[in-house]
């Protein structure tokens, strides 16, 4: 047995070992991961390193595919790359083989929206502070009584609970039950969740809905018929979008891995939907028919280039603007502003110092490259993630 296959073991069977190690030593291995993690994403900063996949049997083909053009275009716009997605997107496919598409929303959903239980006090204290103190405490109590997810350890997955209780309490009272009631998580992923009532709620659905509500604040939004999403993650929002406005069309702009499970999920989760399945063209004229005959469609981020001017009602970018250089970001808002009519919403860190590249290191809440020619709806503080902001324009096109 191998180094390299002792450590996968132990890391696929956590849960088992977590519960057998006292809390300091688990504080320290956690740790010492985080700076191994943290040292090989330097380390695999190049494409070079996504060629070990394109004939590893464990690669569903669809994902290969996805893969093989990923690395054509990186080789062939190196400059118009962010070297995180790069990196990340490579421990992301490693997580995917090593987890399976079955567990997506145990593992990868980590490392797009969800909530760890040892992270992101801040979260933690904003629902605390935003509750009534008999609501907290009834969560507390609540939580402690709920089983834990078996990928935390016993303390982890009350706090994990704890938050997620809490998360629900604060998006109904500021009025969400509207959308909640018509939403539950599915097991498809094998998700972290809580039973409420008949309903599995997860943060993801919860942060999902939330979003939804800030949204729909564009004044026209009765007139979207087509909405596109750049970076969508596990298909959270997208889920929620097509179950709470199910005549909208909708399109994914990502890369693989994530770009994968979106299709796979959404796919299954809509089967009455026509769906645009991702394949590479060089003209859009050669998908145009299906293109425009689809309600669900799966594109590569390059392909964004490739959609015809005004092709999009609405436009969203959620959690992944401050993770491109400034070269990206500014080639991003002309995309946006070139296929867009109506608006376009954008959820990022207030500062993003430390986070994303070197150049866009800086990038402030005033700092993103808004055309003279938006009307700003709102700029604001996220609710319940504070160091966030998100911002939603009209684009001005009301034809």
């Amino acid at each position: 047995m191998n180094l390299n296959y002792k450590i996968n073991y132990y890391k696929k069977n956590w849960p088992i070992f977590a519960r057998l190690i006292p809390a300091p030593i688990r504080k320290i291995i956690w740790y010492i991961d985080e700076q191994i993690y943290y040292f090989q994403l330097k380390k695999e900063g190049s494409i070079y390193s996504w060629t070990k996949f394109k004939n590893d049997p464990r690669i569903p083909n669809n994902l290969r595919i996805m893969i093989e053009d990923y690395i054509k275009f990186v080789n062939s716009n190196p400059d118009n790359v962010s070297k995180p997605w790069i990196q990340l997107g490579l421990r992301h496919v490693e997580q995917l083989i090593y987890g399976g598409y079955d567990n997506f929303k145990q593992t990868l959903a980590f490392k797009y929206f969800t909530v760890r239980a040892d992270r992101n006090q801040d979260i933690l204290q904003f629902l605390i502070d935003n509750n009534d103190k008999n609501v907290v405490e009834a969560a507390r109590i609540k939580s402690e009584n709920i089983p834990p997810p078996t990928c935390f350890s016993s303390e982890n997955g009350i706090k994990y609970n704890f938050t997620t209780l809490l998360l629900w309490k604060y998006a109904l009272k500021i009025g969400l039950d509207k959308y909640l009631d018509r939403l539950s998580e599915p097991l498809e992923g094998n998700p972290l969740s809580i039973l409420i009532g008949d309903k599995n709620i997860t943060q993801d659905l919860i942060n999902s809905t939330i979003e939804f509500s800030s949204i729909i604040e564009y004044p026209y939004f009765s007139k979207i018929k087509t909405i596109a999403e750049i970076g969508g993650g596990g298909g959270r929002d997208a889920f929620v979008f097509l179950k709470l406005a199910p005549q909208i069309r909708y399109v994914m702009i990502d890369i693989p891995p994530a770009l994968y499970i979106q299709q796979q999920y959404l796919s299954s989760q809509f089967p009455n939907k026509k769906i645009f399945r991702y394949r590479h063209f060089d003209s859009f004229q050669e998908v145009e028919k299906e293109f425009n005959e689809s309600d669900l469609i799966f594109l590569m981020s390059n392909q964004i280039e490739k959609l015809p001017p005004k092709t999009i009602d609405g436009c969203i970018a959620i959690d992944c603007l401050h993770e491109m250089s400034l070269m990206q970001i500014n080639w991003y808002f002309e995309q946006v502003n070139r296929i867009t009519k109506r608006f376009f919403y954008f959820k990022c860190w207030k500062d993003n110092k430390g986070h994303g590249e070197e150049d866009a290191g800086h990038l402030g809440e005033n700092k993103y490259p808004i055309s003279p020619e938006w009307k700003k709806i709102y700029s604001r503080q996220c609710r319940v993630q504070p160091k966030y902001f998100e911002a939603l324009y009209d684009l001005g096109s009301l034809d």
